[in-house]
């Protein structure tokens, strides 16, 4: 198989790239590249570049842009995804570019799974408002129609820190849109691979590891921003907003039940703080969308 390319933007990730690095740069499949997309400030491209891969300094934020800048400086087949704030399996490439012998495939995504190491991140980890996704034990296949016909249904498409594409079938429909800054810009260039031809290959065992959540402040004006990103998505490709709104009372009534099996588990914190904090999120996410 061909080569492969790991494109990492990277925002102040010092406290965390070396992590990335380590996993990056131990990977079973041998012909590979690292890209690191830097707009820190606080020296992760010092760090990075200790590691003798290759550092490119973003002009500007945004992580359509970073993710556009890496597509231009990579030379491989095959396009990888992640973050700073991630590590990754030994075998993370070689399951991602095997999933790629399909030659209709145009993007491979897998699970997200986050480090439970205080209240906060286990909360991520187990929340019914879920950032990442879990995937079941078997691999499928993900079309237009499911998309188009559910767009917020129970198919879950894989995340920015957790996807890989063809090279081709990125530069097809012209890689990222830098418009998208606040989220969902992963989701709209899925939706045009897949108006375009091309299918998604969600695979449980492509894991990537997030690091835990520390800020509930950061964690509400991400999903703040999620909300604006939603919506852009929505005008764009004028998708029904009913499916939206029905996720969002359906969303009450499981975090209603979600507190009950915590308390017949004795997990009597949880039992409280976890619907607050779906109540805080799920406020923040639809604010955004309704007024953005």
């Amino acid at each position: 198989m061909g080569k492969a390319s790991i494109i990492v933007p990277t925002y102040n990730c010092a406290g965390s790239i070396r992590k990335l690095l380590n996993t990056l740069t131990r990977q079973s499949y041998s012909n590979i590249e690292v890209i690191i997309i830097d707009s820190s400030s606080d020296g992760t491209d010092k760090i990075a570049e200790k590691y003798g891969v290759k550092v490119v300094k973003a002009e500007k934020l945004g992580l359509s842009y970073a993710r556009n800048v890496g597509i231009r400086k990579a030379k491989g087949e095959f396009l990888c995804f992640t973050d700073g704030d991630c590590w990754v399996e030994e075998r993370w490439v070689e399951k991602i570019v095997e999933n790629f012998k399909n030659q209709r495939i145009g993007c491979v995504g897998g699970s997200v799974i986050t480090e439970p190491i205080n209240a906060l991140s286990r909360y991520m980890g187990e929340t019914i408002v879920s950032f990442f996704p879990k995937y079941n034990s078997r691999k499928y296949i993900v079309t237009i129609s499911q998309i188009v016909e559910q767009p917020f249904g129970d198919v879950r498409l894989p995340v920015g820190c957790n996807m890989a594409f063809r090279r081709k079938a990125l530069e097809d429909i012209g890689g990222f849109d830098e418009d998208f800054r606040g989220g969902y810009e992963e989701f709209d260039v899925m939706i045009k691979l897949l108006k375009d031809g091309w299918l998604i290959l969600i695979d449980p065992e492509v894991r990537v590891y997030h690091e835990a959540q520390t800020s509930i402040t950061k964690l509400i004006r991400k999903t703040y921003n999620y909300g604006k990103g939603a919506k852009k998505l929505i005008r764009k490709y004028k998708l029904p907003l009913k499916p939206k709104f029905k996720r969002g009372f359906e969303g009450i009534f499981r975090s209603i039940n979600h507190s009950k099996n915590t308390y017949e588990e004795h997990r009597r914190i949880e039992v409280f703080t976890y619907p607050i904090l779906d109540i805080l999120l799920g406020l923040s996410y639809y604010l955004s969308f309704t007024i953005y």
